[in-house]
């Protein structure tokens, strides 16, 4: 009997601490849109009541090991670990609320909160049972090892700064506004979920394709630099059409509420994208800085941005590549323009303009976009020139080379066969570069800088050119219009990561040979990759002449 009566006793009170969390919650989170969900180990019967009349059953979701229907109209989801329960809250999209009544160990409670907060929307709250207080929370934040990254760490000592007790709980509030990386991968499951107020129409596909290649790669130096190897799939490529709040920001950063979507990531492909108007939190996260309120723009536009605006490389690979729907965009939107956003502090394009032109863009049907601007109708393609892994290039971006090529090469010009590439800024200088070119020039290689040339000069010398060879770099990126390459020689050095020569040699060349120099500039210890890359270095005659001179041959 006296158990009965401590049984009874103890369901009122669990009762009544259930009822004071859900009103308390209900009330912090009264201006924050989003699920509610409550994450539940599965061996454990809960009373709902007290949560579907404080929120109401549709916006309650129970994530548990088991998935009992515990109340009609509430969602339950039976998940099985860490990475379900994470691949549900992305597809429930930014919550007001998470109540973790799974974790008791304090280390267990964190590194969840580090994994599943992120899930919140801005003013949401993280809530765990009570181990600690505010303050040893903020102690065991700041011992969080090397698991949490240092930006993760940052939002949720904030957010332990803040919390608030209540019914043996602890309210950690979301201080700071994430938001979720979705990419090529991921899309077709994560939007329609996530942003179901986002129509998505896909206007235009091709099929993937497996890549084969003639080319015999020659890697002259370290064993340990990497090289991709054919052959390779390249996905599928789409067209898509969004319709609804659109942030085209600057460095292709396009929004959709907390969702960055795929146009976002030149990378679009890899395991883990990025963006450089992005600064990354955890594994599929990312902190928005703050930015002045994007512009309105009413109509109908085409994506034609880079990550680096104004860059040769960056355009021709990314903005041009994209070109393969051009042509159905139009047709399905009449009257759709062009969307490019200048550099930085600039009013009008360079180059940009005359390469659109080829293609058949005009210059009014472009808008040369000097500011983040707020979209209703935006048209996207899949870029199908993929520089980092997994390396590609989709076939059909040859169509597109051949289109530029076709207004831009003046057939019947005499062009040198033999050319080498040289670049005339000091980004990855080659010390000995006066030496390098002297050499080649020896050998009945012409020295060009296409950077002197127009666009339609360039086009035309490599056009023609049957050995092509020079100093990795965008300067390069003009063998999209080779009709006949047989060989390709480039110099670099170790650190050089870029894989874009690969894979135009992949595409193009019938031999390409790389030759590895050690550069200035080595990473590691306080000295960060990107400074590396852009080292400075001297092409090693020692080391590499005979292999040299049999590759020039």
């Amino acid at each position: 009997m006296k158990r009965r009566v401590t049984s009874a006793v103890q369901s009122r009170l669990a009762a009544l601490r259930s009822r004071t969390l859900a009103a308390r919650l209900a009330k912090l989170s009264a201006g924050v849109d989003g699920p509610v969900v409550l994450l539940l180990a599965g061996d454990v019967q809960h009373d709902l009541s007290t949560w579907v009349a404080a929120f109401g059953a549709a916006r309650l979701t129970v994530l548990a090991e088991h998935s009992p229907v515990l109340h009609e109209g509430v969602r339950c989801v039976a998940v099985a670990g860490r990475r379900e329960i994470d691949q549900e809250l992305t597809l429930l999209g930014p919550c007001a609320v998470v109540v973790d009544e799974v974790a008791a160990d304090p280390d267990k409670q964190l590194a969840r909160w580090a994994r599943f907060g992120l899930h919140l929307a801005l003013g949401g709250r993280y809530v765990v049972r009570a181990t600690m207080s505010p303050l040893e929370w903020q102690a065991q934040v700041a011992a969080a090892g090397e698991e949490v990254d240092a930006r993760t760490r940052e939002f949720l000592a904030e957010s332990a700064e803040h919390a608030q007790r209540a019914a043996d709980h602890l309210l950690l509030p979301k201080r700071r506004r994430h938001v979720l990386r979705v990419n090529e991968r991921t899309a077709d499951i994560v939007l329609p979920w996530r942003n179901p107020e986002l129509q998505i129409t896909t206007l235009a596909s091709r099929p993937a394709r497996l890549v084969t290649s003639r080319v015999q790669v020659f890697s002259h130096g370290p064993d340990h630099v990497f090289l991709p190897e054919v052959p390779f799939e390249a996905p599928r490529l789409t067209c898509q059409w969004y319709q609804g709040e659109i942030e085209a920001r600057a460095q292709m950063l396009t929004l959709n509420g907390s969702t960055a979507l795929p146009p976002s990531f030149r990378h679009a492909w890899a395991e883990r994208s990025g963006n450089h108007g992005l600064r990354g939190v955890g594994r599929r996260f990312a902190e928005l800085p703050e930015r002045i309120p994007a512009t309105p723009l009413a109509g109908d536009y085409f994506d034609l941005n880079a990550a680096l605006p104004g860059h040769f490389g960056h355009v021709m690979t990314e903005s041009v590549s994209r070109l393969w729907a051009w042509d159905e965009a139009r047709a399905a939107i009449p009257g759709i323009k062009g969307l490019y956003r200048l550099p930085e502090g600039a009013t009008r394009p360079t180059f940009e303009s005359r390469l659109f032109e080829a293609y058949g863009l005009a210059a009014n049907d472009i808008h040369w976009a000097t500011s983040d601007v707020a979209l209703e109708s935006y048209v996207s393609a899949t870029m199908p020139w993929h520089n980092g892994r997994p390396h590609h290039f989709h076939p059909e971006v040859r169509q597109v080379w051949k289109r530029l090529g076709s207004a831009l090469v003046k057939p019947g010009e005499s062009t040198p066969e033999r050319i080498f590439v040289s670049r005339g800024h000091t980004d990855r200088g080659c010390r000995n570069q006066p030496e390098v070119e002297a050499w080649f020039a020896g050998r009945g290689f012409a020295v060009i800088y296409p950077e002197r040339l127009s666009l339609e000069a360039q086009a035309t010398v490599f056009a023609s050119a049957r050995v092509v060879a020079g100093f990795a770099g965008s300067a390069l990126f003009n063998l999209l219009f080779s009709e006949g390459l047989e060989r390709l020689i480039v110099l670099t050095h170790e650190q050089y990561v870029a894989r874009n020569e690969w894979l135009f040699g992949v595409c193009l060349a019938e031999e390409l040979h790389y030759f590895w120099s050690e550069p200035d500039t080595v990473a590691g210890p306080g000295v960060p990759n990107a400074q590396s890359f852009h080292s400075t270095w001297a092409f090693d005659f020692d080391r590499f002449g005979v292999e040299l001179e049999q590759a020039a041959r």
